[in-house]
């Protein structure tokens, strides 16, 4: 041939980006090619022989497999301010008096009530509301729907709070 393999080699290159292989040559053209330089290349739509197929399936039910589920851990939340409704070893937020009373004196609990009336984020607004459920301020949350407040009165509510002391 009158191309050295480096020059064949670029000219397989540009021919690539310009155009399709399977379109320009035929397959015996591109084996013939492909001998020439020492380049690797695959044409588009290449065909996987039965033969490979059934090879690559033996070799993937060959792996060993695990004894049981392997089970991802679960992602520990960062904190900042009172924890995820966490009640136990004093983690309540620093607002949670100052809101559970606006709450019974309210009778409506919503987490946008609370970001508002207090000036907070979603967020924090969201782990007070749950840590008044954990405390039995408020019932559960019920959709868009603002929760069901469950004190009815100060002095239910600062028997919960005393417990909390």
């Amino acid at each position: 041939s009158d191309l050295s393999n480096r020059e064949l080699e670029v000219f397989i290159k540009q021919r690539i980006i310009s155009k399709d292989l399977k379109d320009e040559y035929k397959p015996d053209e591109l084996k013939e090619v492909k001998s020439d330089v020492d380049y690797t290349f695959k044409p588009k739509d290449m065909v996987v022989d039965t033969s490979e197929v059934e090879a690559i399936n033996n070799f993937i039910s060959e792996q060993p497999l695990f004894p049981e589920p392997y089970l991802l851990p679960e992602v520990a939340e960062e904190s900042s301010e009172g924890g995820n409704g966490d009640m136990s070893n004093g983690n309540l937020d620093s607002m949670f008096e100052e809101v559970a009373r606006y709450v019974v004196a309210s009778q409506s609990g919503s987490t946008s009530l609370i970001q508002r009336k207090f000036s907070i984020g979603y967020n924090r607004a969201g782990r007070l509301m749950d840590q008044l459920e954990c405390a039995g301020i408020v019932g559960s949350a019920q959709g868009s729907k603002p929760r069901d407040v469950l004190v009815q009165d100060e002095i239910q509510l600062e028997n919960i709070l005393n417990h909390f002391k």
